[in-house]
């Protein structure tokens, strides 16, 4: 252990001679500087064109998309000035009176189909089937030949707008009875089907 002391303090000493800090001949941080420099610019710079690259290729693909929409707008859309709108007004005034008698009876025909599809349907989901109890059937039987009825009095003075109007009223009232007969349950009576122990 004698051995191993003097040895101890002259390395301590040795130690204590040294410098605190070693400089270095020539200044570094220059260099470090000029090479950090350089590859941040050249970075910056690579940077900068796949930035401008990708910026145009977005522009130019937001305008593609933009001209494909208002080219697909434009082929789909009728020109309307060409196109007037069939209303009642324009039929009375454009047809003649058997033009209009055969358009009459061209909507009943279209009526009743969408009637019996209707009726067509009325099994499958569950429409009320007993005439005497429900009363849509009397309201629905009233506005059919309230129906039957105009379209009659159509056919004899076809230029007749407010009975036009009226007719198309009333045809429309028995497609809502159809489809409010649909919404409504069979069976109305409320269960007693478990209220007793």
């Amino acid at each position: 252990m004698k051995k191993n002391q003097p040895q101890q303090e002259n390395l301590d000493d040795l130690l204590a001679s040294l410098p605190k800090e070693i400089s270095p001949k020539a200044d570094l941080w220059q260099d470090i500087d000029d090479q950090i420099s350089a590859k941040t610019n050249s970075n910056m710079t690579q940077n900068s064109m796949v930035k401008g690259d990708s910026h145009w290729k977005m522009i130019a693909m937001a305008a593609s998309l933009a001209f494909v929409m208002v080219l697909g707008w434009k082929l789909s859309t009728p020109n309307i000035s060409s196109t007037e709108t069939l209303t009642v007004n324009n039929a009375l005034s454009n047809q003649s009176t058997e033009d209009l008698i055969a358009l009459v009876d061209q909507i009943a025909q279209t009526h009743q189909q969408q009637i019996t599809s209707f009726e067509d349907n009325k099994y499958t989901v569950g429409m009320q089937l007993d005439n005497q109890t429900n009363p849509f059937n009397k309201g629905f039987s009233e506005l059919e030949l309230a129906s039957k009825e105009i379209q009659q009095a159509l056919k004899n003075d076809p230029n007749n707008k407010q009975v036009w109007d009226l007719w198309l009223w009333i045809m429309k009232r028995e497609i809502e009875l159809l489809q409010q007969q649909q919404r409504t349950p069979m069976n109305t009576a409320p269960s007693t089907q478990g209220n007793q122990i």
